[in-house]
């Protein structure tokens, strides 16, 4: 099938609340590409929000946390990074943000990220590969390294690739801004990172007047504009599922750190009501996945649970009814995979959220022996705290 007719076929699919969906999309790329925002007369610091993620007392680590940012954070510095928990790949200092590593093919680009076809990438190249590098996964670890070992110069190195990371990545330009889940998960590990870098210990005032200056304005730089644009250019219709999923969880992560960034956005409550319709829409009665896939089961509901405890921490009640359907999930999760040998059953998707495991190579095992029997899955946690309960009886 040619690609004309291709997108007759798919046009006669829409419905026609999808068909204004994508008329509003191409009209709002045209007019980001005339003018953007000017970011920065918004300060994300001019309210004060919850504090969440909310860390727990750092002399509580579990050992294996501790030996396991010793030699990954090691390893990062080396530039041998892991694609998916398991691809290895040797990545340079600063990282090459628009490099497929495994495939060896650097597509650099200032184009509008609305002009670039991702689907197609020259050379054999990937866009999954140069996407995982922007989930900041890496970056992630640097900054709970830089907490609990107590290293600054982690926290230096962390803040020098995002730097970087933004000088080749300005607002909606090039392979990063493709993708509003992408942008949205990105929302979430700089909520982990900001909570991270707020307790990391300094010894020289100094040092730690000018880290927390340039790292004030790298979020200045990166939040309002990855909140407008997850927002903007959210899923619909029949692409939403976990994306649309993932894109709200990162606005209300974000917004409940920072709350100043509704100016960007909608306001909290809006967005709660959104996720609130979209964990009953994604999930079925009895908790399974709307997608058929044990994977983007374990996903979507990593995105749900994270939401639902910064929501928490920001005292704001969800749904009874929600509540109910995310323990199914989690119970469906936990009664319907093998953890020794995953039955990978629909799309073999393997993403996680945000690296709050021990093994990432064996994501399964830890999440299901965390809803199992916590204390087996230590790492976990530590971060996220108690599993959800058995679903009430009716």
């Amino acid at each position: 099938m040619n690609k004309f007719h291709w997108y007759c076929y798919r046009l006669l699919a829409m419905k026609p609340s999808e068909m204004l969906g994508h008329f509003q999309k191409k009209s709002g790329h045209w007019q980001d590409r005339l003018r953007l925002p000017q970011w920065s007369t918004i300060d994300p610091h001019s309210e004060k929000g919850a504090s969440f993620p909310a860390l727990k007392d750092r002399s509580k680590y579990p050992e294996e946390l501790l030996e396991d940012l010793k030699w990954e954070t090691w390893d990062i510095f080396q530039g041998n990074w892991k694609a998916f928990g398991w691809m290895e790949l040797r990545v340079s200092d600063p990282p090459d943000w628009h490099k497929d590593y495994y495939a060896n093919v650097s597509l650099p680009t200032d184009s509008w990220g609305s002009q670039l076809n991702h689907r197609h990438l020259p050379d054999e190249a990937d866009i999954k590969l140069i996407w995982e590098l922007s989930r900041w996964y890496e970056l992630v670890r640097l900054a709970q390294g830089a907490w609990l070992l107590k290293d600054v110069r982690l926290a230096e190195l962390l803040l020098r690739w995002l730097q970087s990371w933004h000088r080749v990545n300005p607002p909606f330009r090039g392979w990063n801004w493709t993708s509003a889940l992408e942008s949205g998960i990105r929302l979430i590990q700089l909520a982990w990172m900001d909570a991270l870098m707020a307790e990391i210990t300094w010894k020289d005032m100094d040092q730690r007047k000018a880290f927390q200056a340039s790292w004030k304005a790298i979020k200045v730089d990166l939040l309002g504009a990855h909140v407008y644009f997850t927002w903007k250019y959210r899923s619909f219709g029949s692409s939403a599922n976990n994306h649309l999923l993932g894109e709200i969880s990162g606005l209300i992560i974000a917004l409940v750190r920072w709350p100043a960034l509704t100016h960007w956005t909608v306001s909290l409550s809006q967005l709660k009501s959104i996720w609130e319709s979209e964990v009953m829409a994604q999930f079925a009665e009895d908790g399974g996945n709307r997608e058929q896939a044990l994977n983007y089961q374990l996903f979507s509901f990593e995105f749900c649970w994270q939401v639902r405890l910064a929501l928490k921490t920001a005292d704001i009640p969800v749904r009874a009814d929600v509540e109910d359907r995310l323990r199914a999930a989690a119970m469906f999760f936990r009664n319907m995979q093998v953890p020794e040998d995953p039955w990978d059953y629909g799309d073999s998707d393997s993403a996680i959220v945000t690296p709050l495991l021990h093994d990432w190579s064996r994501p399964v095992r830890e999440w299901w022996d965390w809803l199992q029997v916590p204390e087996k899955s230590p790492v976990l946690r530590f971060w996220l705290g108690a599993p959800p309960e058995q679903p009430k009886k009716k």
